[in-house]
């Protein structure tokens, strides 16, 4: 009977326990996490429906969630899920995960280097169309094998066999395609959020040397809330694209030198598929981390079993300002 081991991006190490168990404790956090990410942002997006940064953010929460969710399921019925849907699932969410967060900084360039024409750019609709045909790109770059550019199939290597995640030197020239273009997408991604998140930081450092040109007497003060503001939301979508990069990155390199033919070792291919399953658990925990506000209102959830309130007004950050019952 052949032996088969199925590769896939949960970071399957075959009887590798210490690899599977890394694997598990990465999935269950982060169905937690994003979870708890999703109900505050959800309560937040109901209350700031025109916030574009929010509606992104939200819908970034979302994939990993979805992510996180279909891996787990798949992991189940691992016995009764095709190669085709292994490795379709395998490209489409770190792609769309890291689309996503490209969008995010793109967004927050236009924001802070174009604010007078930032308007015809990002408003709610068009923010969620963009959202929706990037997205949509992702899944047609993924889903080229099921048309015969490239493969996700079952391939034999003598008694073992798995499911194919990777490009050989070996194959059709067609193959090429989904190859280039999976690249393609994925560097283009890395590319865009950098050159993004450089001119976001030099936006904001030129924010603090401004002079108000308006009323003088209230401009310092009004001008030193929106940089904190801005700062704050940047500070979030920096840290969630550096954290998909660093589990991206190896990924696509791991991937080139496979496909020029060279041999990589099995535990680096291991743990950089672990690196990108582990990204849709940094995102949420990035998004708490950069909003110290966000303590604050979990703090307050707790305290709800505490017999005492009052009735005060607890920041969240850069989303919003909300009256809510803290301990005395």
């Amino acid at each position: 009977m052949d032996k088969n081991y199925t590769f896939e991006f949960e970071g399957d190490g075959g009887n590798n326990n210490s690899h599977n168990i890394l694997s598990a404790i990465i999935l269950a956090a982060g169905f937690i996490a994003n979870l708890v990410a999703v109900v505050f942002l959800y309560k937040h997006l109901q209350k700031h429906k025109e916030a574009n940064h929010i509606i992104l953010l939200f819908t970034l929460i979302m994939v990993d969630f979805i992510c996180i969710a279909l891996y787990i399921l798949r992991r189940i019925l691992r016995n009764f899920v095709s190669c085709n849907l292994f490795g379709f699932t395998n490209y489409l969410f770190p792609l769309a995960s890291g689309s996503m967060s490209s969008l995010m900084c793109f967004e927050r360039c236009i924001s802070l280097s174009m604010p007078y024409r930032y308007g015809n750019y990002f408003q709610p609709k068009k923010t969620k169309f963009y959202a929706v045909a990037i997205l949509g790109l992702m899944v047609c770059v993924s889903a080229l094998p099921f048309v015969g550019v490239g493969s996700y199939d079952k391939i034999f290597f003598g008694p073992v066999s798995f499911c194919k995640n990777f490009y050989i030197p070996s194959d059709p020239a067609i193959y090429n395609v989904h190859f280039a273009l999976y690249s393609l997408c994925g560097w283009s991604i890395v590319v865009i959020g950098a050159v993004s998140n450089i001119r976001v930081v030099y936006a904001i450092y030129a924010m603090t040397k401004m002079h108000a040109a308006v009323n003088l007497n209230q401009a310092p003060q009004l001008r030193n809330k929106e940089i904190k503001r801005q700062t704050n939301i940047a500070k979030t979508v920096i840290a969630i694209f550096t954290g998909f990069t660093i589990c991206w990155v190896p990924w696509l390199v791991v991937l080139i030198i496979l496909r020029a033919g060279k041999l990589v070792n099995n535990d680096i291919i291991i743990v950089t598929s672990q690196m990108l399953l582990a990204n849709h658990l940094v995102d949420p925990i990035s998004w708490v981390l950069t909003s110290p506000g966000i303590y604050k209102v979990i703090s307050t959830k707790l305290r709800v079993l505490l017999p005492c309130f009052q009735r005060s007004s607890v920041s969240v950050g850069p989303f919003e300002t909300t009256n809510t019952q803290i301990a005395i």
